[in-house]
């Protein structure tokens, strides 16, 4: 991922430049996410959960009618953070600037015990989860924009290690070295802290993603 990350750094105000220009994700996609965050800084875990299921939702997680993409009862939902909220709770105080072996194993833990979807597939529901609860971690990762920027393609595995291996790989070799740049880090924070211009900007993880999206724009 040498040339993608490369990529990313040399053109990352153009890119960025272009996901606000393109507007495409207003209303209720951003309301939910910036809500789910701002409870989250409460420590209020039953809110919490909820707002993250309502962003879901809002993220297109959830079709009406046969077809698409489903995601699970809430009640089964909660009860998989409920029963990872340590873990969670442990993990609060690391960020991509202090990843080593134990808060790889707890991710890992985390990622292959969120309930959400429905399907087999969990890496881009259950990241999306992630990246709420722990959003110095973990960005939300999905086929359109993320898998089809990295790999050329938006195939995902249809087994949880496999899966895993993916994320992992995906944090490691692009998204944790982008974040740890010096320069990147400091035009990240830059954007962060003018929310009113860029609301999307919300970790610097998520601005990477925001950036990927505009590269594919």
């Amino acid at each position: 991922m040498h040339n993608k990350r490369d990529d990313i750094l040399k053109n990352a105000k153009s890119y960025h430049k272009t996901f606000y220009n393109q507007k495409t994700f207003t209303g209720p996609s951003l309301y939910f996410h910036k809500r789910a965050l701002e409870v989250l800084n409460t420590n209020d875990l039953e809110n919490s959960i909820e707002y993250v299921y309502a962003v879901l939702t809002s993220w297109g997680m959830h079709r009406m009618g046969p077809t698409g993409a489903k995601m699970i009862e809430f009640d089964v939902f909660k009860e998989s953070i409920l029963n990872i909220k340590e873990r969670i709770q442990f993990l609060k105080q690391y960020s991509f600037k202090t990843i080593n072996e134990t808060v790889l194993e707890q991710i890992e833990y985390i990622f292959k015990n969120i309930c959400v979807m429905k399907s087999n597939i969990s890496l881009v529901g259950n990241t999306k989860v992630m990246a709420h609860f722990l959003p110095n971690l973990i960005p939300p990762v999905d086929r359109q924009y993320t898998l089809n920027y990295l790999y050329n393609k938006n195939y995902i595995p249809n087994n949880i290690d496999k899966e895993w291996n993916m994320l992992k790989d995906i944090l490691l070799n692009f998204f944790y070295p982008i974040a740890n740049d010096t320069d990147f880090l400091e035009l990240s924070q830059s954007w962060i802290n003018q929310p009113d211009l860029y609301p999307w900007d919300t970790s610097t993880l998520k601005t990477i993603d925001n950036i990927i999206i505009g590269s594919k724009k």
